[in-house]
């Protein structure tokens, strides 16, 4: 470059002021020619750092260079190299009567590079004469070599999440060697369970690898590894083998928790089923079932270790309702299943239900339950178990006929079954129609229920050319008809009907709904009002 310098005609035209001349030569420039050349020579080049020369031309005044960071050279002028305004990594301007020539290594003062390997960078040097007069600016663009191999940079396992990503100290590749994955049940048996190679996937960007795993289970934590060369860097260095282990105090290494998914808690579940009757309260055991095995923390340490309350069972009527949290000591977890139990009474024909906070049960891989608070599970108290003795005996039979329109009373006895007998029933209900018949029943002590059953014959049918068997039915079609054992040992029914069944036909028709049914026990059946030789007479 050129500089375009002025006489000193200012400094002249005062001088000539004062000695009276009057006469002056016309402005006019000089030409200096063109300023000094400069060279750039690149001596060495290491992995973090190297060492060039810059080498002015004779005639040079002073000189500079500035080192940055970049790809390929830019456009810049004298003045930012002079000037030191490039924010340069290595820059300086040097007196060449005190140094022709200046060599320069990229290194700190404990003589360590400071530079970055595989990375670019770019050299800018000018030279300017006495005159002012500067030259080109050269530029030399040096890359640093990586004879280093990519490193992994610390890595902390974050939230839970499908994905896993690991940043490595340069942009990797894909190597030879491989990438495998297995993964840890929270509580499981501490053994880990691998995960087929083709289920283990690794996805590079830049310095960045991202890992994920198919078909393994919501909750369970996944363990990385991978041998020598499974990355390498654009050089081919290889990455050391990174291999994911659990220690004393947790995991070492790339690992990362699959996402939890919560799981719901269902009507189904419950033993006994919903709508049951709960006889005696310390009697009473409540069974959860689930498809997998569950857990429950008791470690006291924990945060989340139960606490009373976390499974409460609520008491109401039309009146008032009352929870009464439940104690660690009132439930249990053993396989897949949850027991609770009644800590204290209810008041008789209260409802129970059942509330259960999230997270207090977990299946193996630690995901917890949703919360439990559903009026669809709800049992109703007795506050008795009927027994064997409550259910024999005579007893007066009495409901209201609907084909009659009145009411109609019965001698019944009922007596223990055979434990041998083909129908599998319990009790033999006798006289329940006609004094002959026998209908036999099955009981369910738990829930303080006699089921007498449908299809037996209680009399015989001849009228309107029909004839036929009269027999026990389900008003409602149920399986069986439904009795509920009261506390005060009667029995009480609205579901007992009958019909008349004709061989070759089935049944034909429904006779006669025996509303209101009701069992109570008498010394003697003698002392009961009977129709029962009236209807044998027609």
């Amino acid at each position: 470059m050129k500089k375009l310098l002025y006489s000193l005609a200012v400094a002249f035209a005062g001088i000539a002021a004062l000695t009276g001349c009057t006469t002056f030569d016309d402005e006019h420039s000089e030409h200096y020619g063109e300023g000094p050349a400069v060279a750039i020579n690149l001596t060495e080049t290491k992995d973090n750092s190297f060492t060039f020369t810059v080498n002015p031309a004779e005639g040079t005044n002073y000189y500079a260079y500035t080192v940055v960071e970049g790809d390929e050279a830019e456009d810049v002028s004298e003045d930012d190299v002079l000037k030191k305004t490039m924010g340069g990594i290595s820059e300086a301007i040097v007196n060449y009567s005190k140094a022709a020539s200046t060599t320069v290594n990229m290194l700190n003062s404990k003589g360590e590079g400071i530079c970055s390997p595989n990375k670019s960078y770019v050299i800018y040097a000018v030279a300017a004469n006495a005159n002012g007069i500067t030259g080109k600016v050269q530029s030399l663009v040096v890359k640093t070599t990586d004879g280093n191999a990519p490193t992994l940079e610390p890595y902390e396992a974050g939230d839970p999440s499908a994905e896993t990503t690991v940043t490595f100290s340069e942009p990797v590749f894909k190597g030879e060697g491989t990438v495998s994955a297995k993964y840890y049940q929270e509580w499981g048996d501490g053994e880990f369970i691998n995960v087929p190679a083709d289920k283990v996937h690794a996805t590079i960007n830049g310095a960045n690898v991202t890992f994920t795993v198919d078909d393994v289970p919501a909750g369970a934590y996944v363990l990385y590894s991978w041998t020598e060369g499974a990355f390498k860097d654009s050089f081919g260095n290889k990455c050391p083998a990174e291999n994911t282990v659990i220690g004393d105090e947790g995991f070492v290494g790339v690992y990362n928790r699959q996402p939890l998914k919560p799981f719901a808690i269902e009507a189904k579940q419950f033993t006994p089923a919903s709508g049951s009757t709960i006889g005696e309260y310390d009697k009473f055991k409540g069974v959860i079932t689930f498809a997998f095995d569950v857990f429950r923390n008791d470690i006291e340490e924990s945060d989340e270790c139960v606490k009373p309350g976390d499974l409460s069972l609520t008491y109401s009527n039309a009146k008032r309702s009352t929870t009464i949290n439940l104690d660690p000591s009132d439930w249990s977890v053993s396989g897949k299943t949850v027991t609770f139990k009644m800590p204290v009474a209810a008041d008789e024909g209260d409802k129970v239900t059942l509330k259960i906070k999230e997270g207090v049960i977990m299946d193996i891989n630690g995901n917890g339950n949703e919360a439990f608070a559903s009026t669809d599970v709800a049992w109703k108290y007795d506050g008795f178990t009927a027994t064997e003795a409550m259910l024999t005996g005579n007893f007066t039979l009495t409901y209201y006929s609907a084909a009659e329109t009145k009411e109609v009373t019965n001698p019944v006895t009922i007596t223990k079954a055979p434990a041998d007998n083909e129908d599998g029933i319990d009790f033999i209900i006798n006289g329940l129609y006609t004094a002959d018949s026998q209908v036999g029943a099955v009981v369910d002590y738990a829930n303080n229920r006699l089921y007498i059953l449908p299809g037996y014959g209680v009399g015989t049918y001849d009228k309107n050319g029909i004839s036929g068997v009269i027999i026990t039915i389900s008003a409602s079609n149920a399986k069986a008809i439904e009795c509920k054992i009261n506390k005060d040992g009667s029995i009480t029914t609205s579901d007992l009907a009958l019909a008349v069944y004709v061989e070759g036909k089935g049944v034909v028709g429904t006779i006669d709904l025996l509303k209101k049914a009701k069992f109570v026990k008498t010394t003697s059946a003698a002392k009961a009002k009977s129709r029962r030789a009236a209807r044998s007479k027609n």
